[in-house]
């Protein structure tokens, strides 16, 4: 790690001794964590199934009143061609 950040060891360990000492972050055995960055993800998570979970109520939605449409679609044709078989075809006679 000091090697990406470009810095001593010796530098970074007195940087991260103190960030331990402020409470910013804390060691969890081999590693560093901090808690504000946690809290963010798990909100950003939150954020992220809820919207998940709107669109693909919006999709269903979309699709019901698709089918709808497309039924109501269906009866009028139905209609149409029952007219058009009682010899109604719906033209004005001339």
């Amino acid at each position: 790690m000091a090697k990406g950040l470009m810095v001593r060891e010796s530098t970074l360990k007195k940087i991260l001794d103190r960030l331990v000492m402020e409470r910013a972050i804390r060691r969890v055995g081999d590693r560093i964590w901090c808690d504000e960055i946690g809290f963010e993800l798990e909100n950003q998570e939150k954020k992220s199934k809820k919207a998940s979970e709107n669109a693909s109520l919006g999709w269903q939605k979309s699709k019901q009143n698709q089918r709808s449409k497309n039924a109501d679609a269906y009866r009028y044709q139905s209609q149409m061609s029952d007219v058009s078989e009682d010899g109604l075809s719906g033209r004005p006679d001339c």
